[in-house]
């Protein structure tokens, strides 16, 4: 019987022996030594793991499910020809992932520990279609966000863009471009009735409930409109408080900023008609009408054109013309006409004047100034013809200016002195023929209210006075005729 020292020496031997079998049939022949000063071989494939440092090709290497290759600091190259791969796991061709389900048109997830699976666009919930190169929410009433996770219509870019939802099923053709524009908050689901309004700019259009038609291009532009429609507003805060008015056109900062049920109203210019409320008034230039309130009917063109007015049915071209008044004190008249740089009127209240000319001003009502003192001359091929009509006149009495008055004129030549010609005039002074009126009140001599009070003589109206002398002298002439021929009949007795 053997000894138990001798059988533990056996099993011993055995075990060794079998040992070294398994590693001598596992081990394969390196077919390079290792580089630099590295371990040299063996270098073993199998079940145990294995370190060493350096690079590690590996061609034609089988596994079985147990068996794991891994690199530490280093990278690891599949299918790759260099000897250097570009990232931590290079492969040269496809890979194949069967995680999920994978199915056509998925994309490739991960969940908090980095397991990828194959998912639905949208985190597999079903919110999108692909179809060919579109791609469509499944339920048209969802909404699309980028940058905000509560989008205010069916798609909003943040602070961009908004198209606006269509409201009962009605097809709306409303457009937006910029934050909140054609957004009211106060209507529910953010709908609206009106259509085809379009608002590009932050805040344009953004109140507007049943207003359509409308353009809005511009921070706040038609801002607070609700109803109005066919308006356009182009600039920042154009129509910014229209709520009702229609057919407006406002082009320019702040332009008709104050209206809000004005409607054919026309504003281009920075400011023009910026306080207005009135209807039908047209601005033309930099704060034309900018006063204007309740006024309507008026055209003014050029920079600053009825500055201070607030009448009706004015019109003024140029830069600066019709502006007389003052902010609290505004030009009220109505039927004026004043066409040329800085032409004016001398009083807020004068009404159906019309002036013609740069810088010319006029000091009454109801009456036509062609030019300033500096013309001097004026003409065409028709002589002026004045209205003579019985029933435009009432107090016809026969002239008392005759003879007497005629025979103490005294006529003069002279020279004007804006005259560049130095032509010789004929003619009368201002102030002598006044004097021989003795106070009375014609037209004959008139007197403007500047502060310059120029006299002008109305030549025509010396007519009349002459014709009466005329009559007079020929009464005198009668009678010496007479009295001659008295004479020369008692004579001849």
């Amino acid at each position: 019987m053997l000894k138990t020292k001798n059988i533990a020496l056996i099993l011993g031997v055995l075990i060794m022996s079998l040992t070294v079998s398994y590693f001598a049939i596992a081990w394969q022949e390196p077919t390079a030594p290792p580089p630099g000063d590295q371990v040299p071989a063996p270098i073993n494939i199998g079940d145990v793991g294995q370190r060493k440092h350096g690079d590690l090709r590996v061609e034609g290497f089988r596994t079985d499910s147990h068996t794991w290759l891994a690199t530490e600091g280093g990278s690891v190259g599949i299918g790759t020809t260099t000897t250097d791969p570009g990232a931590k796991l290079e492969v040269a061709g496809q890979i194949k992932i069967t995680g999920g389900i994978p199915e056509d048109g998925r994309v490739l997830t991960s969940d908090a520990t980095g397991l990828a699976t194959w998912e639905m666009l949208a985190g597999g919930n079903g919110y999108w279609t692909q179809s060919g190169s579109n791609l469509y929410p499944n339920n048209i009433n969802w909404r699309v966000g980028i940058g905000t996770t509560e989008p205010n219509n069916l798609f909003q870019v943040k602070d961009l863009i908004s198209f606006v939802n269509t409201r009962e099923g009605w097809y709306t053709a409303n457009t937006a471009l910029g934050y909140e524009a054609l957004r009211n908050p106060t209507f529910n689901n953010n709908t609206h009735e009106g259509v085809e309004n379009t608002a590009v700019g932050y805040h344009a259009l953004r109140n507007v409930t049943t207003g359509s038609y409308n353009t809005a291009l511009g921070t706040s532009a038609l801002r607070g409109n609700r109803s109005g429609i066919r308006n356009i507003a182009i600039g920042e805060s154009a129509l910014i408080n229209n709520r009702s008015g229609k057919n407006n056109i406002a082009i320019g900062s702040i332009a008709l900023h104050d209206n809000q049920t004005g409607g054919e109203n026309v504003a281009i210019g920075t400011l023009s008609l910026v306080h207005n409320t009135g209807d039908m008034n047209t601005g033309l230039g930099h704060q034309t009408l900018r006063i204007n309130t309740t006024g309507e009917s008026n055209t003014a063109v050029g920079a600053n054109s009825m500055y201070h007015a607030n009448g009706n049915y004015n019109t003024a071209l140029g830069a600066w013309t019709y502006r007389v008044g003052h902010p609290s004190n505004p030009a009220i008249g109505s039927y004026n006409t004043l066409i040329g740089y800085m032409a004016d009127l001398t009083d807020v209240s004068f009404s159906n004047a019309t002036v013609i000319g740069a810088r010319t001003t006029l000091s009454r009502n109801n009456a036509v100034r062609i030019g300033d003192n500096n013309v001097t001359w004026i003409g065409g091929n028709a002589p002026w013809t004045n209205t003579s009509d019985r029933r435009a006149k009432e107090n016809i009495q026969d002239s008392d200016l005759g003879l007497d008055f005629i025979k103490n004129l005294r006529p003069v030549s002279f020279v004007l002195k804006n005259d560049e010609e130095k032509l010789a005039r004929y003619g009368f002074i201002a102030q002598e023929v006044e004097e021989l009126l003795e106070n009375k009140i014609t037209e004959i001599v008139t007197t403007d209210n500047t502060s310059e009070q120029f006299k002008y003589t109305t030549y025509t109206s010396l007519i009349a006075p002459l014709v009466k002398a005329v009559q007079e002298q020929q009464e005198e002439i009668n009678e010496l005729k007479a009295e001659i021929q008295r004479i020369k009949d008692g004579i001849s007795k």
